[in-house]
């Protein structure tokens, strides 16, 4: 296992610790709301998903079969799918997280078997153990493909011949920090929405499954759960060959009677797909996309530096700014609306954010963009002048609070002054404090 493997996989355990330390599961009041708990996340708007009718649709299930769940965390997945199965065991890569999975499933009449992992094998004893396997929102945080790879060999291991798999992925493009399927992407600074793998063809999901082992595979396209800004989710699942032993009966005929198209293996076909979307599809228009902002930047700063050296005062200026904010709206809105959106799922009624800066860009990101919604807000600004005024119903405070309100995470607005800003926030040495760049 390479060093960069372990780094990552090092991060994603420490990431899942600070948000269970962050999370409030003193009593079960957290899955009736969506912000006292953050490895989920809208816990509550989970709980209505259909996830039954894409894991175990088509599936006839044995009395005596066992289920395995890639993934657990608090054990919401445990608990609802205990009910189809004589037990249903666990694996995640946090401890943190499974001592929360082991007091809420503890009044379970079959009590699951829960195991900490490095992130990619599971325990020797597994092998041949389950009749199904499944994961929900975890591997689509997964952002290093290899890693991805070993765990389906071992998920291929822990199955009975005759078992299946069937998990659920991000698919298509619209992510705010989507992760291409094939990357290794060993450096990314966090993982559950921070940097998350998309599939943008289900014959990428198809070649892995096929080099584990898997025989018959079948996928299914359905909307996003609550939270994620994937294109759409896409359900996979696929069999063990070899003369069954799972207490499962199963067919692809069945599959396609729930709602799964045969996810038929089509090498040319598949990376003519995604040559197309890199060329010519979401993909290409973001890029475009970013050209456009990288033009519309250069004409600003080239406004900015004519302001300047002729300091012919604040129309000028004013221009400018209103010429940045033009930009916003004409070609920014999706990418920052969706980063907005991110941050909002993450940030929810409990964590505090500032806004650094007071200007024009302030203005619509708080009245276009979900930022103005957040119920812990501040808005800072180093400029005296505009302490006090009024922005969006807030008043501006003084950069000198900053230190003192400790936020848990700083938007710096600014197109121009970006790098001041980061170094006057990375100065103050908030611990813990995110730094969210809007350009």
């Amino acid at each position: 296992m390479s060093s960069g493997t372990l780094r990552y996989l090092a991060m994603e355990r420490e990431f899942y610790a600070d948000l269970v330390a962050r999370s409030d599961y003193s009593d079960e009041r957290f899955t009736e709301q969506d912000s006292a708990e953050l490895i989920v996340g809208s816990y509550a708007q989970h709980e209505r998903f259909d996830y039954e009718r894409w894991l175990c649709g088509g599936l006839a299930i044995y009395p005596g079969a066992v289920a395995l769940e890639f993934g657990c965390g608090p054990g919401r997945m445990l608990r609802r799918m205990a009910p189809h199965f004589s037990r249903v065991d666990g694996v995640d890569i946090s401890p943190d997280v499974l001592d929360v999975a082991h007091r809420r499933c503890a009044e379970l009449a079959n009590r699951p078997r829960l195991w900490a992992i490095d992130g990619q094998h599971l325990p020797r004893e597994l092998a041949s153990a389950y009749d199904v396997a499944f994961s929900v929102i975890c591997l689509q945080h997964i952002a290093v493909h290899s890693v991805r790879r070993r765990i389906f060999a071992e998920l291929f291991r822990a199955l009975k011949p005759g078992g299946v798999l069937t998990f659920q992925m991000g698919y298509g493009p619209g992510h705010a920090a989507m992760v291409d399927y094939y990357a290794d992407y060993v450096d990314a600074a966090g993982t559950n929405g921070e940097a998350d793998v998309t599939v943008l063809h289900p014959g990428e999901i198809g070649e892995d499954l096929k080099q584990a082992g898997f025989g018959p595979m079948a996928y299914a396209l359905t909307p996003t759960g609550p939270g994620d800004t994937h294109g759409a989710w896409i359900f996979v699942r696929t069999m063990k060959p070899g003369p069954v032993r799972a207490r499962v009966s199963t067919s692809p005929a069945g599959w396609s009677a729930v709602g799964f198209e045969p996810l038929e293996l089509d090498t040319d076909a598949l990376w003519d797909a995604r040559r197309r979307q890199l060329e010519h599809g979401t993909l290409a228009r973001f890029r475009s996309r970013t050209q456009e902002l990288q033009a519309a930047e250069a004409r600003v700063a080239v406004a900015e530096a004519h302001v300047t050296a002729a300091n012919v005062g604040r129309q000028q200026d004013l221009e400018v700014r209103n010429a940045q904010l033009a930009r916003l709206q004409a070609l920014d809105a999706p990418r920052l609306h969706a980063l907005m959106s991110d941050l909002a799922t993450w940030a929810g009624d409990t964590r505090h954010v500032a806004i650094l800066g007071s200007g024009a860009q302030t203005e619509w990101l708080l009245g276009e963009t979900p930022l103005g919604l957040l119920g812990h807000l501040s808005i800072i600004d180093n400029n005296p002048a505009a302490v006090g005024r009024l922005v969006g119903g807030l008043p501006v405070k003084g950069g000198h609070e900053l230190a003192q309100l400790a936020p848990d995470a700083v938007v710096l607005t600014s197109l121009s002054h970006q790098n001041e800003m980061a170094a006057f926030v990375e100065g103050l040495s908030l611990a813990g404090t995110r730094l969210v760049r809007c350009y």
